[in-house]
């Protein structure tokens, strides 16, 4: 009986089972708000995830195949282990060794502590701009500037030995449109 004192860790089991019986049925999208404690698990989305938690201690993991939102209110304390990460693992398999959209963008890992990738697909040859952008709006990084890139995917590091740990954003612009990716740096 003691469980049923506390209904975050009886949710806790729960969405821990589901996960191992449901593999099949993932969610388009995942709003999590629930403290997470001494538990290993790992929330998976089809399109987004969206975290105003606190992972107080634990192995937690979010995989989505298309954003993770970090919201004011998420924490991991000391001690915690958490990973995030975009991937195309949950798309349905069309036979074509492509995103189905016409510009997909991931950075891993993430967090990270020195560097990270940045990974991109273009669906037609376009002008290219990545850059990284501090909490405060500034510039602080442009891997990529102006320059005309293929169709296919491309790979960039981008090496942040010299920056503070906290929160960035990636910006991939392209003529056909603009990708934006919250990275943390440890």
């Amino acid at each position: 009986m003691k469980i049923l004192s506390n209904p975050l860790v009886l949710f806790g089991i729960l969405i821990s089972c589901s996960r191992v019986f449901a593999q099949q049925n993932i969610p388009l999208k995942s709003v999590l708000s629930a403290p997470i404690s001494n538990a290993t698990l790992v929330e998976k989305a089809r399109n987004s995830i969206t975290a105003y938690n606190i992972v107080r201690s634990g192995n937690v993991s979010y995989l989505s195949g298309g954003l993770i939102e970090l919201k004011p209110g998420f924490h991991v304390a000391q001690g915690a282990n958490f990973h995030a990460e975009i991937t195309t693992d949950f798309r349905e398999n069309t036979g074509e060794q492509r995103p189905d959209e016409a510009l997909a963008f991931k950075v891993y890992p993430n967090p990270f502590a020195e560097n990270t990738q940045i990974e991109y697909y273009l669906s037609e040859e376009s002008n290219v701009n990545v850059s990284v952008v501090n909490l405060k709006g500034t510039e602080i990084s442009k891997p990529v500037h102006n320059q005309i890139q293929g169709r296919g995917m491309h790979k960039v590091t981008f090496e942040s030995k010299h920056l503070p740990s906290g929160m960035y954003t990636c910006v991939l612009e392209t003529p056909s449109g603009k990708k934006v990716y919250k990275v943390f740096k440890q």
